[in-house]
């Protein structure tokens, strides 16, 4: 007789981009089973502004997104799946954002938006009071990260920098599932001041810059560890079982790293935007020449064990050839539907010693070269391509 085959886990992928979410149902093995996808209705907030370089946006918008979208994929996926199988959900999105909460949680004003350019002059500032941190953490800040704009918001916003919360895009969706924003990852922590070598938030972010931020920020997490559940207020907006596991997820393009099947060291992926970005793992940080080399820790957990891993960045602008067009060799093909790119060619196993001949070329002034293409965009923290292990929903150890 033979055994019944059991119904396979669903996990449940979140990926915020500029101007809406993505979502995507996939089973363990990759399989997609749904997917659903929500524009942002913007709204008016009162302060943006390109004169004075300020992009504002009420974080409100997002949940109203996600919820809809939410609701629209649960529908989905009750006609080919019990709630049981639904066993946990991870969300992603860019770096850079900042929403400005309560201690309870709401938002206070509008968030700030990654590319808002106010803080440029208190990025010159932590620079200078945290160049040890900078030299330790191999990192430059800018304006749009949100160490910076905390920094601009206390000087130009006392009244309600006072009683201010500090949170991520994604954190603050994760914090509308399970009850309250209190929980980030190490990689959108890395441009808020997070020390990733020691793993906490360093004193001289109160101590130098007189910011009186650290019991303000999130709680550090692992991507892959559990944030939390989903609560019952969650569950009547969305459709989602009521005590659903969340996983820590991650910022898009490490989700996208991940997603390319890059797991041991010597690993290396590219994304191909309006700069070449070059990841990869090693066992030790790698300190480059290069001023635009950013290097940020990431725990990567795969099915049998949590494995530390540094993720070495290498942003390297394209040469252009004398036709105008970029140096690489291989194609990508974008599906509009799901936002995805669909890989073409080898994955990258060459070693991340070519990131530092890369980085040689580039301070050498000649064009960085690279073996293919690989490039992924607005992919969710679960991975959702059919080659993914779902490395990001597995809890740590």
């Amino acid at each position: 007789m033979s055994q019944a085959i059991s119904p396979p886990d669903v996990f449940i992928g979140v990926t915020l981009t500029s101007d809406r979410v993505n979502i995507t149902a996939v089973t363990e093995q990759g399989s997609i089973l749904a997917e659903s996808s929500a524009p942002f209705m913007r709204k008016n907030t009162g302060a943006s502004s390109v004169k004075n370089g300020f992009l504002e946006e009420d974080p409100e918008i997002w949940w109203d997104a996600t919820r809809m979208a939410l609701g629209h994929l649960v529908g989905q996926l009750q006609k080919v799946t019990t709630p049981a199988q639904l066993k946990a959900i991870s969300v992603s999105s860019d770096p850079g954002t900042l929403v400005i909460v309560n201690r309870a949680g709401v938002p206070i004003m509008p968030a700030i938006l990654a590319e808002d350019a106010r803080a440029a002059d208190y990025a010159k500032s932590l620079n200078f009071h945290g160049r040890e941190h900078c030299t330790k953490q191999g990192l430059q800040f800018r304006a749009e990260d949100p160490l910076a704009k905390i920094a601009w918001l206390k000087d130009n916003n006392p009244k309600q920098y006072e009683d201010a919360c500090f949170v991520h895009q994604a954190d603050f969706i994760v914090g509308q599932l399970k009850g309250l924003p209190d929980v980030t990852e190490f990689s959108f922590a890395a441009r808020t001041g997070c020390d990733l070598i020691d793993e906490c938030w360093p004193d001289w972010l109160d101590y130098d810059m007189y910011l009186s931020v650290r019991d303000r920020l999130p709680l550090l997490m692992h991507l892959g560890e559990k944030a939390g559940t989903v609560s019952a207020k969650a569950s009547a907006a969305t459709g989602l079982p009521n005590g659903m596991t969340i996983i820590m997820g991650t910022t898009s393009v490490s989700a996208a790293f991940l997603a390319s099947g890059a797991r041991k060291e010597g690993d290396l992926h590219t994304i191909l935007a309006r700069q070449l970005s070059i990841s990869g793992i090693a066992s030790t940080m790698i300190r480059f020449r290069s001023s635009a080399a950013i290097k940020r820790c990431l725990a990567i957990t795969d099915a049998r064990s949590a494995v530390r891993a540094c993720i070495v960045s290498a942003s390297l602008r394209l040469k252009r050839t004398r036709k105008g067009a970029a140096s690489i060799k291989r194609p990508v093909i974008r599906t509009p539907k799901t936002s995805l790119c669909r890989i073409i060619g080898e994955e990258i196993k060459y070693g991340i010693s070519t990131a530092s001949r890369i980085a040689a070329r580039r301070s050498a002034g000649s064009a960085p070269v690279t073996r293919t293409g690989h490039s992924t965009s607005s992919i969710s923290a679960s991975g959702a391509m059919r080659r993914s292990s779902m490395a990001s929903f597995l809890p740590a150890g």
